[in-house]
This record gives C-alpha cells, structure tokens and sequence, in this order.
C-alpha cells in the first residue's frame, strides 16, 4: 500500500541528489490510526519505514525492495495530534547493486527515529 498522498503528504523537500531533507505532514483521520490506536493514535514503525522507503523511490525514481535492516530505533512515540509534521532526512549511498539507506526522523525538538536500511 503506498502511503504518500494517503497516510501522509510532502510539505517541503530540499538538499543534494544523496543528501534530502524531507518534511511531511501526517494525515491524522487515516484508517491506519483508526487501528492503531482508536482513542491515542500512533504512527506504526512499519509506516515509518515504508514513509523513508517511498521518500527514496521517490528521489532515486526506481522501486526498491527492502534486503536488511541495520539498524532501527524507535526513540519516541509520534503521535500525529501531537506531532503533525516532521522532518526526514536520508543520506543515499549507492554501491553497485545495493543502496544503503541512512534516515533520521525527527522535529526541531526530539528525534523519533534512526533506521539503517540495505535495499536492492
């Protein structure tokens, strides 16, 4: 399920070809929250990590698949009532095949995330 123009949309983008700065505002009515929880909606890590793989297609122009996860750490809750929009940062690395992925989530505040993701 793609979640960009659904669960969330891009507000702002800006940086170099391997260096981008996102920020995106959540859609806080989507179904997902409905579930996830009914009365204290929280964004689900899985979204998370689907919101930063669809950021990459998205600046690559290429699908990619998910080969490992080095590293994700879910430091804070993101509730989109209480934050609404954030910031995603990627750094790219290319390496033949292989693209490693660098991600931070974060406000000027708190940072909610830090993955490491492999993707072919």
């Amino acid at each position: 399920m793609q979640l960009l123009n659904n669960f969330y949309h891009i507000t702002q983008q800006s940086g170099t070809d391997r260096e981008i700065r996102f920020k995106i505002a959540f859609h806080p009515d989507h179904i997902i929250y409905k579930a996830h929880f009914p009365q204290q909606p929280v964004t689900p890590g899985v979204c998370t990590l689907q919101t930063v793989t669809e950021l990459a297609e998205l600046v690559l122009q290429r699908s990619l698949r998910v080969v490992g996860i080095k590293n994700a750490k879910f430091l804070a809750l993101l509730t989109p009532i209480d934050v609404p929009e954030v910031f995603i940062d990627l750094n790219i690395k290319e390496e033949a095949a292989a693209c490693h992925i660098k991600a931070e989530v974060s406000t000027e505040q708190q940072v909610y995330a830090k993955l490491s993701i492999m993707y072919a």
